[in-house]
């Protein structure tokens, strides 16, 4: 009795399961689309961040004039309007100042051009992370769906020999039971991952299934190619850009502070005083501000500007050696990787297991189970395999992020082995 509950009880788990997987695997219309056209359609539908900035530099930035103000006074001295005073005064910038500020405006667009191609490979890069989980994803469900073939498989011969014979161990059946409830957990697992990363990059949420096409996936020996064609031959990083041009736009401040400091020329004036009893030119007058800075003028203001800049050269010296050390380290990952998985890819093809399963097939009167081993191995070496190999295309993806490539050009398909450009 207690070897028919337990046996009643992992029946009824496992029809539970085989319930819920065929529940959330209803087939739906499939929209079939390469990697490029979801790429394409990501730099297509975004709206870009700091467009307004840029825009707004553009149209309202524009250089100072030469006349900061203008100011207009008019006097009336005890009430005699035939004696009404005017006076019209005009504060000036210096050629210096407007130099220096067009130099501001420049570097602050170059900041916010930067920024925004930050953006724009921020996005491309999350669209290839999930395209490249998507990708594995679905040869992972193959190799678990293979390994419920070997265990129902293993389960059928198991209960004909429980049926047959009392020698064979419960335990085996039992043990073999749990890992068809395991292997159908992580199947439905990986199907609902699936669906997510889907809706994600088809920007829905009706639960539909879309099949893409990655028969164009990048090979291991394209992404050694992109490794030393393109990002190791002096690509930087746009964090690295951001910050020389930061540093550039304290520069060019601290240089505006100098031209506001020596600035001698502050304003002109020009007063008129109605006179019925004097000609025309003595009712004018004229007068200006003649500045004579020294060592102490605008001394607060050209102190913080002067530390701004050394604190932007730091902050780019810092950002360079931490671009130095995340290069450096990511691609000691990427080689390491590649590594592994040639080791043991050969390791695996010196094993010969298809052929060993061959022979033994050829022998005749073989064992079924030793069969299913056989073919238990061959499934197991096989996700492995592909462990390793989503290892180098993560490590091959921080690469990509850390150069400028996704930046300088975003609609190259990078996950494509022939690197082909998105229209």
């Amino acid at each position: 009795m207690r070897l028919r509950s337990a046996l009643l009880y992992h029946y009824r788990s496992v029809y539970i399961l085989l319930i819920l997987l065929s529940s959330g695997c209803v087939s739906y219309a499939q929209l079939s689309l390469s990697t490029s056209d979801i790429i394409a359609g990501t730099l297509d539908n975004q709206s870009l961040m700091f467009s307004e900035n840029l825009k707004f530099l553009d149209e309202k930035g524009g250089g100072i004039p030469i006349v900061e103000s203008m100011e207009i006074r008019t006097e009336t001295d005890e009430f005699v309007f035939d004696q009404q005073e005017y006076l019209i005064r005009f504060d000036l910038n210096s050629r210096d100042e407007r130099k220096a500020y067009d130099k501001v405006l420049a570097t602050n667009q170059l900041v916010y051009k930067y920024k925004q191609e930050e953006y724009i490979g921020e996005r491309v890069e999350g669209v290839y992370r999930k395209l490249i989980d998507y990708y594995f994803y679905e040869r992972e469900l193959d190799i678990v769906k293979e390994k419920l073939i070997i265990l129902r498989d293993r389960k059928m011969i198991l209960n004909k020999l429980l049926a047959q014979s009392d020698n064979v161990s419960i335990e085996n059946w039992l043990s073999n039971q749990d890992d068809i409830i395991s292997a159908m957990s992580d199947s439905v697992q990986l199907d609902q991952s699936i669906r997510i990363l889907d809706s994600i990059l088809f920007d829905r949420s009706n639960g539909g299934r879309s099949e893409i096409n990655f028969d164009d996936i990048i090979s291991i020996s394209t992404i050694k190619n992109v490794m030393d064609t393109y990002i190791l031959s002096g690509q930087a990083s746009v964090s690295l850009k951001i910050a020389s041009a930061e540093e550039s736009m304290a520069k060019a401040e601290y240089e505006l502070e100098e031209a506001e400091t020596n600035k001698w020329l502050q304003w002109v004036q020009v007063r008129y005083q109605s006179d019925n009893d004097v000609v025309f030119q003595n009712e004018l007058a004229f007068s200006t501000s003649i500045n004579l800075p020294n060592k102490s003028t605008n001394k607060a203001k050209k102190n913080e500007a002067a530390l701004d800049v050394l604190d932007s050269k730091y902050k780019k010296i810092l950002q360079s050696e931490k671009f130095e050390r995340e290069l450096i380290s990511v691609k000691l990952k990427l080689e390491s990787a590649i590594i592994q998985y040639e080791n043991l890819k050969s390791m695996v093809a010196s094993q010969s297991l298809d052929q060993t399963y061959q022979n033994y097939i050829s022998i005749g009167n073989v064992s079924p189970l030793v069969l299913l081993e056989i073919k238990d191995n061959m499934n197991r070496y096989e996700g492995k395999l592909m462990e390793e190999r989503k290892d180098i295309y993560e490590a091959y993806l921080d690469l990509l992020k850390l150069s400028s490539l996704l930046v300088s050009s975003p609609r190259v398909n990078f996950i494509s082995d022939k690197l082909i450009e998105v229209e």
